[in-house]
């Protein structure tokens, strides 16, 4: 990607870019801390939307369904709820608190930005609304 970015600078384009890092990423003793109900925000490209205009992403806010540090259904994964439109597989869902958020612990001045998981997957209905 940084040549990519390297040569889009060179010729004049400031291309705003986020890289998750291992700082991102929760610690075991982080996923404890976690509320059953988290914010949660999505960003991608769903059915291939984006504004076109400015360069920029679909960003879309939900909650966690389930707790992300307990295996749903037996399986390692939680569930969101979020406005997760085909093609949206994918794009990282992350905890994004700023100002003032609460734990399980305590109220929280600050800012927490937290790396969850990549969407994957979501329920399909058939046209009688029937759960495929």
């Amino acid at each position: 990607m940084k040549p990519v970015l390297d040569r889009a600078n060179s010729l004049g384009f400031d291309i705003f870019n986020y890289h998750i890092n291992v700082t991102d990423l929760p610690s075991e003793d982080d996923l404890k801390k976690l509320k059953a109900i988290e914010d949660i925000i999505m960003v991608g490209y769903p059915n291939g939307l984006w504004d076109e205009h400015n360069n920029l992403p679909i960003f879309r806010k939900g909650i966690t369904e389930t707790h992300p540090n307990i295996d749903y259904d037996g399986k390692v994964q939680f569930l969101i709820d979020c406005a997760c439109f085909p093609g949206s597989s994918g794009s990282p869902v992350v905890i994004l608190n700023e100002g003032l958020f609460s734990s399980r612990e305590a109220v929280i001045a600050g800012d927490r930005l937290i790396f969850l998981s990549i969407l994957f997957a979501g329920p399909i209905y058939n046209v009688e609304g029937e759960y495929l």
